[in-house]
């Protein structure tokens, strides 16, 4: 521990990797292109599901100015 105060060294995990080694490995991949893919589906389903409710509201609103 004779580091001065200031200096940088190495992120590293319990295994010594670095944290950009890490963050670089193909195997970390798989799990973030799932939460990229599940959060992607999320958003076009809440738009999907808005839009309709619109249309209904909209079909309402139309449908009572005629009589």
């Amino acid at each position: 521990g004779g580091a001065a105060p200031g200096a940088t060294a190495p992120v590293t995990g319990v295994d010594g990797s670095t944290l950009l080694s890490r963050l670089t490995d193909r195997r970390n991949v798989g799990p973030g292109m799932l939460v990229v893919a599940g959060s992607t589906v999320a958003l076009v389903a809440t738009r999907w599901i808005r839009a309709e409710q619109d249309r209904k509201a909209y079909r309402r609103h139309y449908s009572a100015t005629w009589g």
